[in-house]
């Protein structure tokens, strides 16, 4: 919801096959799928996406104690993401180094794959975030000039002096 919140602020297309309005019908429109009445976001990799999700769901929302997810929408929410973590023991079902040897084997497998055209090589879950937050620390953050209104309108109202920082905005400021 956040990056189709994203895209919305920055003008940006929404693709087909994401969403459906509150009709059932396939749609790119934002405001179609907020409602009235109220559309769903489709679950990636199809039935087993949603089964991932709904895992996801019971894990992280009713186990841990943070609801379900239509809790958050009907309210008109953002949600706030439940967690529920899990610590295995790998040694208590494979030697360690074999495991990290087999790990390896599986990256540099996948990592072989050729890639799709105008793309550079395959990434695993974590990587882009990883490149992202060293390009971050060397050139900074870029904030949604929406982001940053709010930023400093919550800062006036705290008290918090504005202090000018050197930062870029994208899309259109409200």
């Amino acid at each position: 919801m956040g990056e189709l919140r994203k895209r919305v602020r920055l003008g940006e297309k929404i693709p087909p096959g994401v969403m459906l309005d509150g009709q059932g019908h396939s749609n790119t429109n934002f405001k179609k799928f907020t409602g009235p009445p109220k559309g769903v976001l489709l679950p990636f990799a199809g039935y087993k996406g949603s089964g991932l999700h709904l895992m996801a769901e019971i894990l992280g929302g009713i186990l841990k104690g943070n609801g379900l997810g239509k809790e958050w929408w009907e309210r008109g929410g953002p949600a706030i993401n439940g967690l529920m973590l899990q610590a295995i023991r790998i040694e208590e079902f494979f030697p360690l180094e074999e495991f990290y040897d087999k790990i390896e084997e599986l990256v540099v497998w996948i990592k072989s794959k050729k890639t799709s055209p105008g793309f550079s090589g395959v990434t695993l879950p974590g990587e882009n975030s990883k490149m992202r937050a060293i390009r971050n620390l060397k050139e900074g953050i870029e904030i949604e000039a929406e982001t940053w209104e709010r930023i400093s309108q919550c800062a006036a109202e705290l008290g918090v002096e504005d202090t000018p920082l050197p930062f870029s905005h994208t899309g259109p400021s409200t």
